[in-house]
């Protein structure tokens, strides 16, 4: 779900249906509300790559197949590019958080009958403009001698590489090519495949931190899965030996 309607009035959100209500610790009458709308049909990209999809063992191999391919790497890109463009960071980026809406009903999904929804943004952290950027913004208003424009917020670099590094763990068994990275890297940074292939010659270091970070990622939880088998092996063990 996603919010439609905010800070209205009680016997209107009522009419319209509250799917969360935040009642707010003052004597005014006025209450706060958030109305969300529903996502009909909806399946998180995790579980259609682990139930449906397979694309680890069964690659994509029809024209139409890796045109859906192409079209979702570039959405995934498009939307993590104007998240951190507009100063905000999921902080859970990965294709479990996203949802594939299909407009029509059809087995095989396409680019003209997808819809891409980003959820669970109640971790989200939106970045305020620094001191630096508002100075800079009010003295280049007294230069143009007109009103100063309020500065673009902007998500730090560390933020963005948790962002991206924590898809790229989460799709790292899909059978995703040196070109279908090429692909996403290109649409984030709104730029041509040939100048992110001359940005990684040069090393590039936000790439480099998004691959270190993912990999990880992936040895915590490895570690994790060894733990819990070793935790089990450990009560089982324990419980033949008191009966």
């Amino acid at each position: 779900p996603f919010p439609i309607l905010a800070d209205v009035d009680k016997n209107c959100a009522e009419d319209y249906g509250v799917i969360w209500k935040f009642m707010m610790m003052t004597i005014a009458k006025r209450q706060s509300f958030i109305v969300t709308d529903e996502i009909p049909k909806a399946e998180s990209l995790g579980d259609l790559f682990k139930y449906r999809w397979d694309w680890e063992h069964n690659l994509p191999r029809s024209a139409e197949d890796i045109r859906f391919k192409r079209w979702l790497i570039e959405q995934l890109a498009q939307t993590a590019r104007i998240l951190h463009n507009s100063g905000a960071n999921h902080r859970d980026f990965y294709l479990d958080h996203f949802l594939l809406h299909q407009t029509e009903n059809s087995f095989n999904p396409t680019p003209e009958n997808s819809r891409l929804f980003l959820i669970d943004l109640h971790r989200m952290r939106i970045h305020k403009p620094q001191l630096r950027a508002w100075i800079k913004a009010a003295i280049h208003g007294m230069l143009k001698r007109q009103r100063p424009r309020a500065p673009q917020s902007k998500t730090p670099s560390r933020w963005k590489m948790r962002d991206v590094s924590g898809l790229h763990y989460s799709s790292r068994n899909l059978g995703l090519t040196r070109r279908d990275l090429i692909r996403f890297m290109a649409a984030y940074e709104n730029t041509s495949r040939r100048q992110v292939l001359k940005s990684l010659k040069n090393n590039s270091r936000f790439w480099r931190k998004v691959q270190k970070r993912a990999l990880n990622l992936h040895k915590l939880e490895q570690r994790r899965a060894r733990n819990m088998r070793k935790t089990e092996r450990n009560a089982l063990t324990t419980a033949r030996t008191q009966h």
